[in-house]
């Protein structure tokens, strides 16, 4: 009778956990991101996207709100050698977006931005190596240590 007993607890117990089990990994499957959730940041066709270059270059208006198209937490906001003032965002998950050819940035390292959140305007970086010589915004996906 004991033995009954014990059997039926244990049983109840391993099914348990294996109901756990099953609900973490779903979870875990459904928060798994892919590249396209990661649309442009601004309307309009891009001006320029070559193997050259890590990202994507977008026509705008001097003076453009640019705004956040992802949630998450600002790591970097500041001057980049290349990009004119550029905003990082850690998207979560081993994901990172940057937004280059800034101006008046409206976050700090370390804020939480969420969707539509305004980062800062558009600025005019000239890109020499590229031929751009106009005003655009520089956008980039990373996962982990490689663009997208």
């Amino acid at each position: 009778m004991k033995f009954i007993k014990l059997r039926r607890r244990i049983t109840f117990l391993v099914l348990g956990l294996f109901f756990l089990a099953v609900c973490a990994f779903l979870a875990g499957a459904q928060q798994k991101r892919t590249v396209e959730e990661f649309t442009s940041p601004v309307a309009g066709a891009p001006i320029l996207k070559t193997h050259l270059q890590m990202g994507t270059d977008y026509a705008q208006a001097e003076g453009a709100v640019i705004r956040s198209n992802m949630k998450g937490q600002v790591i970097y906001a500041g001057s980049d050698p290349v990009l004119g003032e550029k905003v990082v965002i850690d998207c979560f998950e081993g994901w990172r977006v940057v937004y280059g050819g800034l101006t008046n940035l409206r976050v700090k390292a370390g804020d939480q931005v969420d969707i539509n959140k305004a980062i800062g305007q558009i600025g005019y970086y000239p890109n020499a190596n590229e031929g751009i010589n106009r005003p655009h915004l520089h956008y980039e996906v990373w996962q982990r240590d490689a663009t997208k």
